[in-house]
C-alpha cells in the first residue's frame, strides 16, 4: 500500500532569515580537538614518532625473527603457522572520521542549532496592489494576534514595535527545492514540494530502509532542526490526508495507517484539504465546520455548493481518485559528445577530439558551479561497438 509523509515547516520564511542572520561563528565550523600524541608507545610495535613498519621491533632483535622464520618454513604447509603467531600483532584504534567519546562512555549528542531571538515581533510582507500583506510571522507576533494574510498597517496598529521585512519567495522555494533533492538522493526516489511551507515524501517501499516509518519521522525531525528549522511530519495513505495532519494536526509526528484516513480527517476543519478561499468561505456559510459534516453529503448537492474542485480534494483524501506525485529529477549528468564526418585512426587525431571534449567539459562544469570525480570517456567505433574508459579522482576536480 501507498505511504507518503508531509513534512510541514511552519515558520520557513521566518527561520531561513533568521539562520542567515546567526552569528558568523555559529556558522563556520569548529576545528577539530587536538588529541595528545602519545611519543611513547610502550610495548606497540608501530612507534608514532618513527618510521618503522609493522613487525620492525621484533625483525631487529639479533636475527632472532629470521631464526622463527626459517623454523617455520622447515615445517609442512599445513604446519606453517600463520602470521599472528609470528609475532603479527592488532591493536583497536579508534575510528579516524568518528568523534572521541569521551571518559564517561557515552557520546555527546549533536549540537541543535536554535534560531536566534529578536527583541521585537518579525514578520514578512510583500506588496499586494496597493497594499503591503504579511506573508510569514515569526511565534512571537503570532501568539500577539498578528497572521498571514493581514495588512501591515492593521498589523502596526495591533503590535506597536514591529520589525517589517520584505518577504523572499524565490530564496524560500530555492530551500524548498534543495530539500527535496536532498530527499531524493538520500531518503526516497520519489519527493516534491508540496505548497511553500512543506514536501511530500513517498515512503512506499523505502521506510525499512530507515528503520520504519517512527525512526524516519524523527530522523527528519532532528534533521530539520540542525538547520535552525521548526518541522512536523505526517505520515498516510494519500498525499491529502498526510497533508492535513502535517498542518492542522496537534502531534509533531502523527501516522495513520492505511484505511483510516475518514476518521483521521473527521475533526479537522474543511481547508485541511486544500480547498479554495471561495470554498472554505461557502463551508462556512453552510454550517460545515469539519470535514465530518462533508463525508455523509451526496456528491451532487456538495459540488453545488462548494464546486467539483472541492469534491475531488475529498475524493483524493479519502483514496477514490488518485493523487500522483510529480518527483523532483536531479540534475542530468554533464555531457560533452562530438560526432565526426569521417572515423579518425590516428592518435594524433584521436587526442585532439579528446582534448576538445575535455574543454567542453571543463566549461560546462565551471558553469555550473561543480566539480568531477569520475569522468568516462565513450567511444563509438565503426562496428557499432564503444570503447570505455573512465578515470577517477579522490575529490571534486
Amino acid at each position: 500500500m501507498t505511504r507518503v509523509a508531509s513534512l510541514y515547516l511552519p515558520h520557513l520564511a521566518i527561520e531561513r532569515l533568521r539562520r542567515l542572520e546567526r552569528p558568523r561563528a555559529l556558522l563556520e565550523p569548529q576545528p577539530a580537538p587536538q588529541l595528545p600524541i602519545d611519543d611513547d608507545p610502550g610495548a606497540c610495535s608501530v612507534p608514532r614518532g618513527g618510521g618503522w613498519r609493522p613487525g620492525a621491533r621484533r625483525a631487529r632483535d639479533d636475527g632472532a625473527r629470521a631464526t622463527i622464520e626459517e623454523r617455520a618454513a622447515a615445517l609442512p604447509r599445513h604446519q606453517q603457522p600463520t602470521m599472528w603467531e609470528l609475532g603479527r600483532r592488532a591493536e583497536a584504534a579508534d575510528h579516524p572520521f568518528k568523534r572521541p567519546v569521551p571518559a564517561g562512555g557515552t557520546r555527546r549528542p549533536l549540537p541543535v542549532t536554535a534560531p536566534i531571538a529578536h527583541a521585537v515581533p518579525l514578520i514578512l510582507a510583500e506588496q499586494a496592489g496597493q497594499r503591503h500583506v504579511i506573508t510569514a510571522v515569526c511565534p512571537a507576533a503570532l501568539s500577539l494576534g498578528l497572521a498571514p494574510g493581514m495588512v501591515v498597517t492593521q498589523a502596526r496598529a495591533l503590535v506597536a514595535e514591529l520589525d517589517v521585512r520584505a518577504a523572499d519567495p524565490y530564496a524560500d522555494r530555492a530551500v524548498l527545492d534543495s530539500l527535496a533533492l536532498h530527499a531524493v538522493r538520500h531518503w526516497t526516489p520519489t519527493a516534491a514540494a508540496s505548497g511553500t511551507d512543506g514536501l511530500w515524501i513517498e515512503l512506499t517501499g523505502t521506510a525499512h530502509l530507515h528503520g520504519g516509518e517512527a525512526r524516519f519521522c524523527q530522523r527528519l525531525i532532528r534533521f530539520c532542526q540542525r538547520f535552525g528549522y521548526t518541522a512536523r511530519v505526517a505520515v498516510a495513505g494519500t498525499p491529502g490526508v498526510a497533508h492535513a495532519l502535517a498542518r492542522f494536526g496537534r502531534d509533531a509526528i502523527s501516522a495513520i495507517p492505511n484505511g483510516g484516513e475518514a476518521q483521521a480527517l473527521a475533526g479537522l476543519p474543511p481547508a485541511a484539504l486544500r480547498l479554495t478561499p471561495e470554498a472554505v468561505t461557502a463551508a462556512a456559510r453552510f454550517g460545515l465546520d469539519r470535514i465530518a459534516d462533508l463525508l455523509p453529503l451526496p456528491r451532487g448537492p456538495l459540488a453545488r455548493r462548494l464546486g467539483l474542485a472541492s469534491v475531488r480534494r475529498l475524493d483524493e483524501a479519502l483514496r477514490r481518485v488518485a493523487e500522483p506525485i510529480v518527483p523532483v529529477v536531479p540534475e542530468e549528468t554533464p555531457l560533452a559528445h562530438r560526432r565526426l564526418l569521417e572515423p579518425i585512426g590516428t592518435a594524433e587525431a584521436i587526442e585532439h577530439v579528446i582534448r576538445d571534449l575535455l574543454a567542453d567539459m571543463i566549461q560546462l562544469l565551471q558553469e555550473r558551479g561543480a566539480g568531477a570525480r569520475t569522468l568516462l570517456l565513450v567511444i563509438e567505433r565503426i562496428d557499432g561497438s564503444k570503447q570505455r574508459l573512465a578515470i577517477g579522482t579522490s575529490r571534486p576536480t
